[in-house]
């Protein structure tokens, strides 16, 4: 019988969607999920002088695969690409040892490089990763405002750092805006005692994206596909080769890895500065299925429009109020949330969401007094581009 214990999910991305590059497979850390044949089918209407129903009769098939994920760096940034409907920019590799942080006291400061670096490289709207100064606080993630060959404008501001040890100073990043460009996969499951037996899922498409931070908690989250169909092979597929290991990063949790939260305050960024107790987070690109007459399982999938949403919720106090305030004045915002490790790191951000929902619960004796908003994010300004999502890593 097999163990779910060496069960193993893998992948490798499509030129063309449906048809399996000859190429060797990446597994996929996971904690479970679904991996699904479903079969349609209607029963003849056949009238039969026995006293019997007519046959059954497949009609279709469909394969929508799942998995369970746990947060972590560079194990599912392929997938983001395929949500994100959207590629990767290029990466952001700067150091030098004349770099600078001025805080600009209002909100916003700079890092300054004479002679070394070429800091109109980076892109205005992104997040870079700062990392080399003396003083903590001039180190960690920062949104670029403004970029000129010898500074940049970041939110919020760094700490004052001169660099009169001339430390070399890194200045990292990658980001990747929502989009309409399409990506596909071939998934594959195999068993590790039961040999050549791999069940294959082509022209998946990744649907949505949901992650969960909790306190006290594991980031935990799901990756939703729509497929053609499954099929059964003896072996496994692409090059014929045993799957590459999938990276070994650490996962995130909710206490060590997220940093910061970020709410704009008069158009700059800057740390919420309350209690937050939970965030989630909800990607559907609305896929459906294109059926055809003589096609079994899919002819085609097509992604509809971007839906963003979520949930936030806080300790109601003196500070949370300006929170409750928005929400009855229907005020928008942007939200943005830093996961790091100390080695890697991603910030998620939705430039304009609103609060939809805050339900007001009166609890019981002996109990916080708690908000707890719903969110959906809208399209706003991302460096001069109309975007509803920017994540970025390092």
């Amino acid at each position: 019988m097999a163990d779910s214990s060496l069960q193993r999910i893998s992948y490798v991305e499509e030129t063309t969607p449906g048809e399996t590059p000859e190429e060797q497979f990446q597994a996929v850390r996971f904690t479970g999920g679904s991996f699904p044949h479903t079969t349609d089918t209607t029963r003849s209407e056949e009238v039969r002088p026995d006293g019997q129903r007519g046959q059954m009769v497949r009609t279709n098939v469909s394969a929508a695969p799942d998995i369970n994920i746990e947060l972590s760096a560079s194990t599912f940034d392929d997938f983001i690409e395929g949500v994100m409907r959207s590629d990767w920019s290029g990466e952001l590799d700067l150091s030098g040892d004349d770099v600078t942080a001025t805080d600009n006291d209002d909100g916003t400061g700079k890092f300054e490089s004479s002679t070394e670096i070429d800091l109109s490289q980076i892109t205005v709207g992104q997040w870079i990763h700062v990392s080399g100064f003396e003083s903590n606080d001039a180190n960690g993630w920062f949104k670029v405002t403004a970029a000129e060959e010898d500074s940049v404008t970041v939110a919020p501001a760094p700490a004052d750092d001169s660099n009169n040890d001339s430390n070399s100073i890194s200045i990292t990043g990658q980001y990747i805006r929502n989009g309409t460009e399409e990506h596909t996969y071939t998934l594959q499951r195999d068993f590790g005692d039961l040999e050549d037996k791999v069940e294959v899922i082509k022209g998946c498409r990744a649907n949505q994206f949901d992650l969960s931070i909790d306190y006290g908690e594991i980031v935990t989250g799901t990756i939703s596909f729509e497929g053609l169909r499954k099929e059964l092979t003896e072996g496994y597929a692409g090059d014929g080769s045993e799957p590459e290991d999938a990276p070994g990063t650490e996962v995130f949790n909710a206490v060590d890895h997220v940093r910061a939260i970020f709410t704009d305050a008069d158009g700059q960024m800057s740390p919420v500065g309350v209690d937050v107790t939970s965030v989630s987070i909800a990607l559907d690109q609305n896929a459906r299925r294109q059926n055809a007459i003589g096609v079994l399982g899919a002819a085609g999938i097509s992604h509809g429009s971007l839906d963003a949403t979520g949930s936030l919720s806080m300790y109601l106090d003196a500070d949370t109020w300006s929170y409750l305030q928005r929400y009855v004045d229907f005020e928008k915002f942007a939200l943005a949330l830093v996961f790091d490790d100390g080695q890697h790191g991603y910030v998620i951000e939705f430039p304009r969401i609103a609060l939809t929902d805050e339900p007001g619960n009166v609890p019981g004796p002996d109990d916080d007094v708690m908000l707890e908003f719903d969110i959906a994010a809208e399209p706003g300004d991302v460096g001069g581009e109309n975007k509803t999502i920017q994540i970025c890593k390092r």
